[in-house]
């Protein structure tokens, strides 16, 4: 077994086994775990804690960042995406690793229409200029087919024979 096998056979028990259908320039959803520490230690007032010794108390809430994927890097347990928000005038920007623990759920809000990689460009934009183009998709349509009867098929089979009968 070679180093390159041992470390992915490592690696694939911290890969998501579900998929997540998103490309760069599309409008995403993410679902991050923020874990907070309170110390009891103080005058009352909540303190973030720097160590986990004492006793203390973990907050966890769940924080859903909205954004455009502008980056997308790496495979495999690495895998991370850069998301690109302005909110309040300012752009924001935050870096996951799609495969954390601390990342519950992806959700797919819009497609976008782009043809780079990396939408780089869209740091300085504000406004319209800082929008992708929506990427409009039709959902085929099955063919239409006509629903038989056997007992339709019967009859015209019998007034066939009839018919051939007779000539």
């Amino acid at each position: 077994m070679g180093k390159s096998a041992l470390l992915k056979d490592i690696e694939s028990e911290y890969i998501k086994k579900e998929t997540f259908d998103y490309a760069v320039g599309d409008t995403i959803s993410l679902s991050v775990v923020i874990v907070e520490s309170v110390s009891n230690k103080g005058s009352g007032n909540a303190k973030i804690a720097k160590t986990s010794k004492g006793p203390e108390k973990a907050k966890q809430r769940i924080q859903v960042f909205t954004g455009t994927v502008i980056a997308m890097q790496g495979s495999g347990a690495s895998e991370t995406v850069t998301l690109h928000r302005v909110a309040y005038g300012l752009g924001m920007e935050r870096l996951f690793l799609i495969n954390s623990p601390q990342v519950v759920k992806v959700e797919v809000v819009r497609k976008g229409r782009v043809r780079r990689a990396k939408l780089n460009y869209l740091k300085g934009k504000t406004g319209k200029q800082a929008k992708v183009q929506e990427k409009i998709t039709t959902k085929k349509k099955k063919p239409v087919v006509a629903a038989v009867s056997p007992k339709n098929t019967a009859k015209e089979e019998s007034t066939e024979t009839k018919d051939s009968g007779n000539s």
